[in-house]
């Protein structure tokens, strides 16, 4: 033997064997299109229901087309000191979870090495040839729980080539993967109702998968595995979670069937929790039929298949196939109501309201797949984009919340990595985005607002146009929103203007708080409004109430709607007498309605009352039993009544701002495009309001100029609610900036104290960036107070600081009556008999001209 060949083989063997991993993992993909090469391998190498996939190495494998028995083979024929490889994707297995795949080698023997490695360590080599034709099979077993990921390569050496020279393998199978072959060949690829959790072969015949047939109706179905085997039985069982079902609204379990047996002897028997509800026998028939079976009493349901064969003889084909097995749901309200009682965590400080926007399919009730109990499962398993529908399952929930509170909810995805996605997104922005089908436990996802405001949150799991891995969903559970601003935004501050409101009206949900039968406050066009919670509900309606407590004949009431939805989806409002608002049958007064529009213009409404006394006040949003259409909501705002018919009387700036007890009434003026309004928090608490509410890069303003004297004391109250450190408001005093505030800080008072007196400007500003609104979006100003101090100088009447002949005729216009009030009336009463006259102007006079 040549020295170069000896020690070839000798530096060979110390590679191959060495504990430092020679084959590096997969980097993850990052582009969004398949490599159709890579996926072509995928065909090639994976035995029918095999979810890897690989990554092709410079040299790597090619693809052989053989029919059924297709492989792949080594690249590197003929090429000196190369290695072709290809590395299978990182996967999770359990202990004593298998990899099993076939092999065939032809190389230069002890020189050249086909070689398979796990993690990165060599595992087995060969070198040599198998005998053409026999192919040899291999198997791993996993050792622990972790993630592998498994490489094939072909080393060659310096020199001389042998044969063939190269290496092959085909039918890469991982024992995981079964109970995914099983479901894709038993489940109606698509077609809508409760997922199923998983099903299970048992017995010594268990039903097989059998995919690829020529039947295009049924290209995947289950097949017994009992023929000619006397006494015995093949069986597979599936366990479903059912929720929403009563006798007048069952769920309905379909599934096809196909029977070929000796007749009324050896039968398919289909059982629920162990009773047994259908069974066929007979060899004439070998058509696919379909079998319908209600489903009236909710929870764990353990369905039952089984090809039972008797003690003799056998007929036909001797067994039995299904196919298409699914659950239907109840009409679409049960469903709501299951996502409503099973996805809310129990711990959650709001129940929140699921829906499933019009043209997708839907998440439904099912039984998780990692242990009982109930989650909510997307429901486009097997269902590629290019099929009859857009693959797509989307659920949504509407949360109020302040910044820094949260939304944490448990999930779990199996899908084609880097393909199928399951997606979470809060107003449009995605949050988080996974694929794989290899992750053995339930994740937490928790998100934080960063601002206060309303928030449509969306979960989505997207299939592109080819291919599913692993179980093909995404699954959701315990949906927990952890803080209290949800549900302290109350309806009546969503929907009345009580700046407008002259009557004494009180709002409240129908049935219980947040259920898809009621309205709920939200955001809406840069302001609150009630919203419906039906939308995408089919037969549904969602109600809100109002009591008035003294309506009068004459009184008008007020308010705007619109109706995004289905143009025969109505939205009613009724004013009733009596409050039986469980009944719904009290002495109607008035009735209107008008339908959807699908557009999202805001509508006004008017009616003057012909009655007077206590009543009853009722919006009702009906949805029909079909098709939804745009945001599917009905919405309330700006609801008030005012007294006899007329205007409703509101105070000036001046009057609704100069607080009680002020020692100096000051004038106040709105400026610029969006001035401040006067309105009210109720009948008696009047505020100056910014005006500029959902406008972007715009300021509301309020002035007012006043002569003080040093010493005095400003004060005001105000509330603030605004995206936070993004929209201000800001205080001025001659320019200068003295509050600068963001966010919701409740009401606030603030104290300033001039040191010195004249004539001095306060501003008042509501200044908003480009984009965004959060919360109620203004500021309100409170009760302007002005107090003098100890600090002004004796006769200075106009609080200039100085004491002229100016002075001294103030005093004597206010002597005479002729006004009403002095800026500087705590430094006018200069002779100290406590009240300010005629002597008062003269002593003051006398100081102007420096005689005393």
């Amino acid at each position: 033997m040549k020295i170069r060949k000896m020690l070839a083989l000798a530096l060979a063997a110390m590679m191959l064997f060495s504990l430092v991993p020679a084959f590096a993992a997969p980097a993850k993909a990052e582009t969004a299109e398949k490599d159709v090469g890579v996926m072509s391998l995928e065909t090639y190498m994976n035995a029918y229901g095999c979810c890897l996939s690989y990554t092709n190495g410079e040299p790597g494998f090619t693809g052989v087309n053989a029919g059924s028995n297709s492989y792949i083979e080594s690249t590197n024929q003929g090429q000196a000191n190369t290695t072709a490889s290809i590395i299978s994707c990182t996967f999770h297995m359990d202990a004593g979870d298998e990899l099993k795949f076939q092999y065939w080698y032809q190389t230069e023997e002890n020189y050249d090495f086909y070689i398979f490695a796990v993690n990165g360590y060599v595992e087995f080599t060969g070198s040599g040839e198998v005998e053409m034709g026999i192919w040899n099979e291999y198997s791993y077993t996993a050792p622990s729980d972790g993630d592998y990921y498994f490489t094939w390569a072909y080393q060659k050496d310096g020199s001389t080539n042998y044969g063939s020279d190269c290496v092959r393998v085909r039918f890469v199978w991982v024992t995981e993967h079964e109970v995914w072959h099983r479901a894709k060949a038993g489940l109606a690829e698509g077609m809508g109702g409760s997922c199923i959790s998983f099903l299970t072969e048992t017995g010594d015949y268990p039903f097989t998968a059998v995919g690829y047939g020529v039947d295009e109706d049924h290209p995947w179905y289950l097949r017994s595995n009992n023929e000619n085997q006397n006494s015995s039985n093949s069986e597979i069982t599936a366990l479903f979670w059912v929720e929403g079902a009563s006798a007048g609204h069952p769920a309905t379990l379909y599934f096809d069937y196909r029977v070929s047996s000796e007749a009324n002897y050896d039968k398919l028997i289909f059982k629920d929790n162990g009773t047994t509800k259908f069974g066929a026998s007979g060899t004439t028939d070998t058509d696919w039929h379909t079998y319908e079976y209600e489903v009236t009493t909710n929870g764990l349901h353990l369905f039952t298949w089984s090809y039972d064969k008797d003690s003799s003889q056998s007929a036909g084909m001797d067994c039995a196939f299904i196919d298409n097995i699914y659950l239907s749901v109840p009409v679409s309200s049960d469903r709501a109501q299951a996502l409503y009682s099973g996805l809310n965590a129990s711990n959650s400080n709001a129940n929140l309201v699921f829906n499933t926007p019009d043209g997708y399919q839907a998440f439904v009730p099912s039984n998780n797949i990692l242990g009982t109990g109930f989650c909510a499962a997307s429901n486009n398993r097997y269902f590629d984009e290019t099929d009859q529908y857009d693959s797509v399952s989307v659920l949504e929930t509407v949360v109020n919340m302040a910044a820094g509170e949260k939304l944490t909810f448990q999930y779990w995805v199996s899908s084609e990595p880097f393909y199928d996605w399951f997606t979470f997104s809060a107003n449009g922005e995605e949050q988080m985005r996974v694929s794989g089908w290899d992750n053995p436990d339930w994740l937490t996802f928790i998100f934080t607002a960063p601002t206060t405001g309303t928030y449509t949150f969306v979960w989505k799991y997207s299939k592109d146009y080819s291919n599913s891995h692993g179980w093909d969903v995404a699954m959701i559970k315990n949906v927990r929103y952890i803080g209290s601003y949800h549900n302290n935004r109350d309806i009546n501050d969503a929907v009345i203007n009580e700046a407008l409101n002259d009557r004494d009206v009180f709002f409240f949900p129908a049935v219980n708080e947040y259920s898809y039968t009621n309205f709920m406050p939200v955001k809406e066009d840069g302001a609150w409004a009630a919203a419906s919670l039906n939308k995408y509900y089919d037969y549904t309606e969602a109600y809100l109430d109002a009591m008035v407590g003294d309506l009068d004949v004459g009184d008008v009431i007020h308010f705007e709607y619109k109706i995004p939805a289905e143009e025969d989806e109505p939205l009613y409002f009724a004013v009733m007498e009596g409050s039986d608002k469980d009944g719904r049958d009290p002495d109607i007064y008035y009735t209107w309605a008008d339908d959807g529009y699908e557009d999202d213009d805001w509508h006004e409404f008017t009616w003057e009352s012909t009655a007077s006394g206590f009543c009853q006040l009722s919006f009702i949003f009906e949805k029909d039993y079909s098709y939804s259409a745009s945001t599917d909501r009905a919405f309330i705002r700006n609801f008030y009544i005012t007294s006899g018919g007329g205007s409703p009387n509101l105070p000036t700036l001046d009057e609704a701002l100069n607080a009680d007890g002020t020692q100096l009434q000051l004038h106040f003026s709105g400026t610029g495009q969006f001035p401040f309004e006067v309105g009210a928090d109720s009948v008696s608490q009047f505020y100056a309001g910014s005006t500029n509410q959902g406008v972007n890069n715009s300021t509301s303003s309020m002035t007012c100029t006043a002569n003080f004297q040093a010493g005095d004391t400003l004060s005001f109250y105000y509330f603030l609610d605004s995206e936070e450190n993004y929209d201000w408001f800001d205080f001025r005093i001659d320019d200068q900036r003295v509050i600068h505030a963001s966010g919701e800080n409740g009401i606030l008072l603030y104290n300033y104290t001039f040191t010195s007196g004249g004539s001095h400007t306060l501003r008042w500003d509501y200044v908003k960036d480009s984009s965004r609104d959060e919360g109620l979006d203004m500021v309100k100003i409170y009760q302007v107070k002005v107090l003098h101090g100890s600090g002004g100088v004796s006769g200075d009447a106009n609080g200039d600081g100085t004491v002229d002949v100016t002075d001294a005729l103030l005093v004597l216009r206010y002597a005479m009556g002729l006004i009403d009030g002095l800026p500087g009336m705590d430094a006018c009463d200069v002779n100290g008999d406590g009240v300010v006259n005629m002597t008062d102007a003269l002593i003051i006079l006398r100081m102007a001209l420096g005689i005393v």
